[in-house]
């Protein structure tokens, strides 16, 4: 009987990992974009954001549901809470995107990123927080 109580305590840790990382339902996100060099303020926005189960399994997954085609992540890693990613897109205009997705818990997380775009009409930055809350299933 011993010997599965040490057993189970030794593979507790891997079933915990395998669960979501972010409780799958209705996310609010809200969005404060600043343009480095700009005069101009941007108010923040809302919006919902319904996260499906295999989205919210890892923080990499999260991330790449909105990824587009033209894109590709070249740097991913997590230590704790906080997730750094490096994300690459090519096309007409070309963009740089890094940034920290730090999980406060199952039903809050707080992105910081910022995103170098190189256009025809020239180069500019942004800088984006978002902060994200759980509001519940999914309507």
């Amino acid at each position: 009987m011993r010997r599965w109580l040490i057993l189970g305590a030794a593979v507790l840790p891997f079933a915990a990992a395998a669960q979501s990382v972010m409780t799958p339902g209705e996310w609010q996100q809200t969005i404060h974009v600043q343009m480095p060099g700009s005069t101009m303020t941007m108010p923040a926005h809302t919006v919902k954001q319904c996260v499906k189960p295999q989205a919210a399994s890892s923080v990499e997954s999260y991330l790449k549901q909105t990824q587009q085609p033209s894109c590709h992540m070249d740097d991913y890693s997590t230590k704790g809470n906080k997730t750094h990613w490096k994300v690459t897109c090519s096309g007409q205009q070309t963009s740089t995107t890094e940034g920290v997705f730090t999980m406060e818990n199952p039903k809050a997380y707080t992105i910081h990123m910022t995103t170098t775009m190189k256009t025809p009409a020239g180069d500019f930055s942004t800088k984006v927080t978002t902060e994200g809350k759980w509001l519940g299933a999914c309507p």
